[in-house]
């Protein structure tokens, strides 16, 4: 019975230590709280005297942020690609488009460009990763979504158009040299009309087509169908009806095509 009693007794007096120990820091933390208001100039000093372990408490504050920033936007996408899988987006298929890949794949990518970014670029890359994944499935739209800071990229996009319209061959050639030569776009117009010289166009039917109605038409139809679709700024995507914004990895894609499956997908 002593034995009982004396654990009882024990157990209690710990009880109580910790509310009183949490009760006490409680109260410290108010404190303190009081202090630093009343007299901030207390945790400027703080911070002079202790530079290294301020900034590491920082560091893991904003990285605790980001992460629940990332976290948060991670569930917010999720649930956006669910309803998209559900009520997929139709972009408008022209009878003239220019596929890259398969012809009749079950897997339609948009890439909303803007092809005097070297971020769209970089992205472009991920796209051919995917061409080469899915050789027989993926075919491949370039849409237009020039963005006002780079000075250059509205005429790129009708030179892609005004080359479309001699050949299929000449765009796509012309995209790819693009974006492997993005430094050199720089350089403006006379680096385009160097590029389409060099792939065999046509010189004065592209004169006459860059600043036609056709393409000033075709480029605002991309860039009216991206904002609409809720694409902001290139690189922009849609996959089978669900859009992308941002430079995603190859996984992302890969886990999109995946919850895809094969799943019916009617365009326009």
């Amino acid at each position: 019975m002593k034995i009982i009693l004396s654990i009882a007794l024990i157990t209690f007096s710990i009880i109580t230590w910790f509310f009183s120990e949490d009760q006490r820091l409680r109260r410290f933390e108010a404190q303190m709280k009081t202090a630093i208001e009343q007299n901030p100039e207390l945790l400027a000093e703080a911070i002079l005297d202790n530079p290294v372990l301020f900034t590491k408490t920082l560091d893991e504050a904003i990285e605790d942020v980001q992460d629940e920033w990332d976290n948060q936007r991670a569930a917010e996408e999720s649930e956006l690609i669910e309803l998209a899988l559900q009520f997929p987006l139709s972009p408008l298929v022209r009878e003239d488009e220019v596929f890259q890949g398969a012809a009749d794949g079950d897997l339609l990518l948009v890439h909303y460009s803007d092809l005097a970014c070297p971020v769209t670029a970089r992205s472009f890359q991920t796209v051919k990763k995917l061409l080469k994944k899915y050789p027989a499935r993926l075919r491949v739209i370039v849409k237009h979504l020039p963005q006002k800071m780079h000075a250059n990229a509205l005429i790129s996009a009708q030179y892609y158009e005004a080359l479309r319209i001699q050949s299929e061959e000449l765009a796509v050639n012309f995209h790819a040299q693009l974006f492997s030569q993005t430094t050199n776009l720089r350089r403006g117009e006379p680096f385009l009309k160097h590029t389409a010289r060099a792939l065999g166009a046509d010189m004065a039917q592209l004169a006459n087509d860059i600043h036609s109605k056709e393409v000033e038409k075709r480029i605002l139809q991309d860039m009216d169908e991206a904002y609409t679709f809720g694409i902001q700024a290139s690189p922009g995507f849609l996959l089978n009806g669900v859009p992308i914004n941002g430079a995603y990895p190859l996984e992302q894609f890969e886990a999109l095509i995946k919850k895809i499956g094969s799943r019916h997908y009617v365009t326009n």
